[in-house]
């Protein structure tokens, strides 16, 4: 038996059973919120005799899934799945400055009753996904925020995070600028793309200045990977250049 909490609803699911989760629409099982940056259909969550399986069936969203039983955490692109391994684990999808989630606790059980549920896909209507946050990639302020992303892209197990500075040495390597940068200059472009994804800290008086989480740089590139703002494909904004070594290193 699988349970599911969310805000302000609740399901439990048998072995055998099959729903989907998301935005809701035709066919989808369990609507977590409506926001429309959600996928109607967001993912499939099958239970067997031995645990339970999460399928990411977005456009472009991934999915995290939190251990809340022992450290662990793991995160689906679209069209992976996986048997989670953990007894009791927390679903998020971001959207940028949302993260709508929910609780699943496993429990094993022998009831079993062969439910089935079909997935649906987002068309081209007036209910289609909405983009989490819109970019232009042709920015400098994108091609700042690809070179922070770049660690991660090239390698997902990454912690790595470039300073300023070293993302200005690489952003000027890359020959896509008109002028050599500064680190203040990409300071400026990155705030820019924090306020686009909704992660600015203000007070009362709308400033910023030591407010600002100090893990803010990683925030902003784990949201801008969750939802797809910045995807492998997007490198191609840097140029032929290798990565500067120096930041390559950066956090190590």
């Amino acid at each position: 038996m699988l349970e599911l909490v969310g805000d302000g609803w609740g399901r439990r699911i048998a072995v055998g059973e099959r729903v989907t989760f998301g935005r809701g629409g035709d066919d989808v099982d369990i609507v977590v919120a409506d926001d429309p940056r959600l996928h109607r259909c967001c993912g499939v969550i099958t239970v067997d005799d031995h645990g339970w399986e999460l399928v990411n069936t977005g456009r472009w969203l991934r999915l995290r899934v939190v251990s809340l039983d022992r450290f662990g955490v793991d995160s689906l692109f679209p069209g992976q799945r996986l048997h989670v391994p953990w007894s009791e684990a927390r679903i998020q999808v971001h959207v940028g400055d949302r993260c709508h989630e929910f609780v699943a606790r496993y429990e094993a059980t022998n009831r079993s009753s062969g439910a089935e549920s079909t997935i649906p896909s987002d068309g081209e209507h007036p209910d289609a996904t909405a983009v989490p946050v819109r970019v232009d990639r042709s920015s400098g302020y994108f091609r700042a925020l690809v070179a922070l992303c770049e660690p991660q892209l090239l390698d997902p197990s990454s912690s790595d995070v470039a300073t300023d500075l070293q993302i200005a040495r690489r952003l000027n390597r890359s020959g896509r600028e008109s002028g050599r940068l500064s680190g203040k200059t990409v300071e400026r472009r990155l705030d820019n793309c924090r306020t686009r994804f909704g992660l600015k800290v203000t007070d009362e008086n709308g400033f910023s200045v030591g407010l600002e989480r100090r893990d803010s740089r990683r925030l902003l590139v784990e949201v801008a990977l969750l939802t797809a703002t910045v995807t492998p494909e997007d490198l191609r904004v840097l140029g032929d250049e290798e990565p500067d070594r120096e930041a390559a290193d950066a956090g190590r």
